[in-house]
């Protein structure tokens, strides 16, 4: 999956998603909190305001989605 695919697919929002990346598990939830985006990984908790933060920020083992996209493993 691409950088653009995983965003579209956080984006259409229909539920949250559960990923793995290294052996270790992660989720993200789009409409958890008001007006923000939820995320987790490796048990550690993100909230971020906007899609574009969300994909570019290094909060998946220090990498951001847009780097791993195609690593990544989703669940359901």
């Amino acid at each position: 999956m691409t950088a653009a695919d995983l965003r579209r697919l956080f984006e259409d929002g229909f539920s949250d998603y559960e990923f793995s990346y290294k052996g270790k598990m992660g989720s993200v939830c789009p409409h958890m909190k008001e007006n923000l985006i939820a995320a987790m990984y490796d048990g550690k908790y993100f909230d971020f305001e906007t899609f574009d933060e969300l994909m570019s920020a290094p909060f998946v083992g220090g990498k951001s989605f847009n780097e791993i996209a195609q690593e990544v493993i989703m669940y359901g």
